[in-house]
């Protein structure tokens, strides 16, 4: 089945002015995406938007699969290294099919399934913690670097590299690792080729935001024991709605151009993601790279634009952030993810009769609680006049992950277009990288080195 997209709340009647949209609104647009929509017609047929096209690549599937095939039962642990689009995609998938305790249960309740951890940052304890629990002979490590010269990823391959020849020997410890990178350049490439490490590859051209529906998301899932073939049946699914002509019935067009507008026209510039469901949680994380490094930039007229992505989990998040959405600055557009079957379910049992606030929940569902609250949340929302819309999930499976995934990539590229931006760089993080870089000795950029040590402003009286 596929997902559901109900943009209700975001229009008039339901949303009265100033902030509700109109059809017009939508109308008013439509030559623009006309526009925005040849573009990436044109990009697509050249190859620049290769994400577009991964549910039809038999590649990735098939390279994921083998690899599984061949090394399903050998390890108890596997340690995914990588930041960014290299790893939250990755995460999200996990937490949205694993068992919410996987890593807790043992074996057997695993079904001789590995544990999966994922090291995307430099943090040292934390890195020293982990080490703590992996037992490293029967540890996979998988190190996902599209270029090779993101800077922490590198570290921690090359620690974790010298950690298993320590242990295994410098014969024996490829067994224990794949790299998983480009196809044809970059220094892992190389390394991978030269030392005949095991890898997995990705298209030179895919951006690692994008990459969650190739090997780089998906090794996880399949060493679970999912059927990732489903990712990318779910997402040919998406991909011909949003073929649609019609915005009215493209969900991905409509989704992109109502969002523009309640930036652009509505001054709504805060994008707030609130599943409604634990399991989807980090991929409020995912959406919020892509959003930010896809979305915020300075357009060619100097124009700084883009939205803030905000990350928020139903019902927790509506004792911490809803006071703020309910009564505070009018700003931002929700969105809920909503579970329309959730895996299990539990019955409220009937107690303390003459207590009422524990005697009428007695005999309701914990799952009807949850709707109810989300339900609650959206009217609320609704009545004080706050922009809100609704993607409804059958079931969380990968099919409906797939779906999803490339609901909000597609969106995401219709929106870069008409920002007038371009959705696939992200110039604000080269700087830091490079400044990075400077300070920890990389030959050619002693100037970036030099330009940060130069930087004496500390003001004293600033310095508490």
């Amino acid at each position: 089945m596929d997902i559901k997209i109900d943009l209700t709340n975001l229009f008039e009647p339901h949303l009265p002015s100033p902030h509700g949209l109109t059809r017009q609104d939508i109308e008013g647009l439509s030559g623009r995406l006309g526009e925005a929509f040849g573009k990436i017609s044109d990009m697509r047929q050249k190859g620049d938007l290769v994400f577009l096209d991964m549910p039809y690549k038999k590649e990735a599937v098939a390279q994921v699969n083998d690899f599984v095939a061949e090394r399903a039962g050998e390890f108890t642990d596997m340690l995914t290294i990588g930041i960014g689009g290299s790893a939250l995609g990755s995460i999200a998938v996990f937490d949205a099919l694993g068992h919410p305790y996987h890593n807790l249960r043992d074996v057997a309740h695993r079904e001789n399934k590995p544990r999966l951890f994922y090291l995307d940052n430099v943090d040292p304890d934390r890195l020293n913690a982990l080490l703590d629990i992996l037992d490293i002979e029967k540890t996979l490590v998988n190190v996902i670097s599209k270029s090779g010269s993101t800077v922490e990823t590198t570290a921690n391959f090359l620690i974790l590299r010298k950690i298993l020849i320590d242990r295994l020997g410098e014969k024996s410890y490829k067994r224990n690792l794949v790299l998983t990178t480009s196809l044809s350049k970059g220094e892992m490439r190389k390394i991978a080729d030269a030392e005949n490490i095991p890898s997995l590859s990705m298209p030179d051209n895919l951006g690692g935001r994008y990459s969650v529906l190739s090997t780089v998301g998906l090794l996880g899932a399949a060493f679970l024991g999912f059927d990732i073939e489903e990712f990318m049946a779910g997402a040919r699914s998406m991909d011909r709605r949003f073929k649609e002509d019609d915005v009215w019935k493209n969900p991905v067009s409509l989704y992109a151009a109502a969002h523009y507008i309640a930036d652009v026209k509505k001054s709504l510039n805060i994008f707030v993601l609130m599943p409604y469901s634990h399991a989807l949680r980090t991929i409020s994380d995912w959406y919020a790279q892509l959003l930010a490094e896809s979305l915020g930039k300075v357009t060619a007229d100097g124009e700084h634009v883009g939205p803030t992505p905000v990350k928020a989990l139903g019902v927790t998040d509506q004792h911490s952030q809803l006071q703020a959405y309910v009564q505070g600055k009018i700003d931002k557009v929700i969105t809920f993810l909503a579970v329309e079957k959730f895996k299990s379910n539990h019955r409220i049992p009937k107690a303390y009769a003459g207590y009422p606030s524990f005697e009428y929940l007695g005999g309701s569902d914990i799952a009807d609680l949850f709707e109810a609250e989300r339900r609650a949340t959206e009217l609320s929302l609704t009545k004080n006049n706050r922009p809100n819309c609704t993607i409804y999930l059958p079931q969380i499976n990968p099919y409906a992950l797939g779906q999803l995934f490339y609901f909000f990539e597609a969106s995401v590229i219709v929106m870069g277009q008409l920002y007038g931006v371009n959705p696939l760089d992200q110039p604000g993080v080269e700087e830091s990288k490079e400044y990075a870089k400077g300070l920890m000795g990389l030959k050619g950029y002693e100037d970036k080195k030099r330009e940060v040590d130069a930087v004496t402003g500390k003001k004293r009286e600033y310095c508490l």
